[in-house]
């Protein structure tokens, strides 16, 4: 239940008996998709026997790369059947065209405090978020603006924290207020091996499977902020 347009009408009751103010919450029912995230592959029985790590190993391998499309699906997927709706496909455009970037975040987690949301998050690729970390003043010191290199700063702008992933797309900033999104954990990564598929048995081959199900449901897009760091927003 989307509910984006909520009306406060708190008011006094001035005297016992009067009626209280009524409020409204504008709600709207939209479709949050379950997706499944899977990925396998063949391997050799006699070498999985041979190397008692190795199953260890592929089963990680896998887990990490359903989880990282998931990652990367939660903040840019393009939505469909059985698709995940991403972040970015429903958050509200900045439409800040000038200032460096951290100016852009800056006036854009002033806009979201100012429609009274709490953003406690920015989303950024790691090449955007090192250009800022490497800054360096223009007084002539030559001195790093956020930290060291010895000493770097936790990720953090404007009392914010930055969360850095790949998954991100470079020149974009993705700002939110959690509370108001939630992951559909449906089933967690789950690694399975089975000789039952095609001719397995008669080759002594395994099939290793790992999947992943969830969707994303965003209760109020207008709490989110994607913010274009350089140039003018893409339409």
């Amino acid at each position: 239940m989307r509910l984006d347009g909520y009306l406060n009408g708190a008011a006094y009751q001035k005297k016992e008996g009067d009626e209280k103010a009524e409020g409204e919450v504008a709600g709207k029912p939209v479709r949050a998709e379950i997706a499944t995230i899977a990925t396998w592959i063949p391997a050799s029985l006699q070498v999985l026997q041979d190397n008692d790590q190795l199953s260890g190993q592929v089963d990680l391998l896998l887990g990490v790369g359903v989880r990282q499309k998931l990652e990367a699906e939660l903040i840019t997927g393009a939505g469909g059947d059985g698709e995940i709706l991403g972040f970015n496909a429903q958050a509200t455009a900045a439409g800040i065209t000038t200032g460096q970037p951290v100016d852009r975040i800056g006036a854009a987690l002033t806009d979201l405090k100012a429609e009274g949301w709490n953003p406690n998050v920015i989303v950024m690729n790691p090449r955007d978020w090192f250009a800022i970390e490497s800054e360096r003043a223009e007084d002539g010191d030559g001195q790093y603006v956020i930290g060291t290199p010895r000493d770097p700063a936790p990720p953090s702008l404007w009392g914010t924290p930055v969360v850095v992933t790949n998954g991100m797309p470079q020149g974009k900033a993705l700002i939110l207020d959690t509370t108001t999104a939630a992951l559909l954990d449906r089933q967690q990564v789950t690694v399975e091996a089975s000789r039952h598929d095609g001719d397995n048995f008669r080759r002594n081959l395994v099939t290793i499977l790992a999947e992943l199900r969830a969707g994303l449901a965003v209760f109020a897009p207008t709490a989110t902020r994607l913010v274009t760091l350089t140039g003018a927003p893409t339409p």
